[in-house]
């Protein structure tokens, strides 16, 4: 699973990439399934995350759907029931297509970046790629 913010991409001025193949994303919905109200999933802890920035996002319930910063690299996505149920529906979607695709999460104009899913878009060279630039960006 590759993970990475992107600044200006895909017309988005901030943008949360998460890269996966099928069992990934059989297994990030099934872990979204199984969330419960007093947790939150830490996506490092329950996945080989490999980020291209040290971000860290944070699954959880809100009162609310939002995707607010937390922190220099941290994210804190918060889903309602409704929106919960709606996000699994669309990772199960995605891990049965065929070839490559994305799904959105969250576009409200209030939130601070944009999640994007995508399976078979983004080959290894091109994370390495943004790793890469990710790494001359950092102030030295």
């Amino acid at each position: 699973m590759h993970l990475g913010h992107f600044l200006d991409f895909k017309s988005e001025p901030s943008m949360v990439l998460l890269g996966c193949t099928s069992r990934e994303l059989v297994s990030l919905a099934d872990r979204l399934r199984s969330l419960s109200t007093d947790e939150a999933i830490n996506l490092s802890e329950h996945f080989d995350v490999r980020s291209v920035d040290d971000i860290a996002p944070q699954i959880r319930f809100g009162s609310q759907d939002r995707i607010a910063r937390r922190g220099g690299a941290g994210f804190v996505w918060e889903l309602t029931r409704d929106a919960l149920a709606e996000a699994v529906d669309k990772v199960d979607e995605l891990s049965r297509t065929d070839g490559g695709g994305h799904q959105y999460f969250s576009e409200s104009c209030a939130d601070d970046a944009v999640i994007m899913i995508s399976i078979g878009e983004y080959d290894s060279t091109w994370w390495s790629r943004a790793s890469t630039q990710a790494r001359n960006r950092e102030p030295k």
